[in-house]
């Protein structure tokens, strides 16, 4: 079965609002509430998922960026998500 990938809409914008959190822990919640602080679009806050843009795993469709150097985030064992110095050109 092939992966379905996609450049997904919200790559740019995600990389953006993360990015001056390089380094921090989320949970996947307080990612979608960081989304929510900085657009106040509660319905596209709902869609953020900080799997389909990390490193080391990934959903059923994430974005282009997972699995790559310019994955957002890194998934720790303990279930949190670190914000990588990930390249936002996407």
């Amino acid at each position: 079965m092939t992966r379905r990938v996609i450049t997904c809409s919200l790559h740019k914008q995600l990389a953006d609002i993360v990015r001056p959190h390089i380094g921090k822990v989320f949970t996947f919640t307080e990612v979608q509430k960081l989304f929510f602080k900085e657009t106040g679009d509660e319905k596209v806050s709902k869609r953020v998922q900080a799997t389909d843009h990390c490193c080391n795993v990934t959903n059923k469709e994430p974005c282009d960026c997972a699995k790559t150097k310019r994955a957002l985030f890194g998934k720790l064992e303990g279930g949190g998500y670190c914000v990588l110095a990930a390249d936002n050109d996407g």
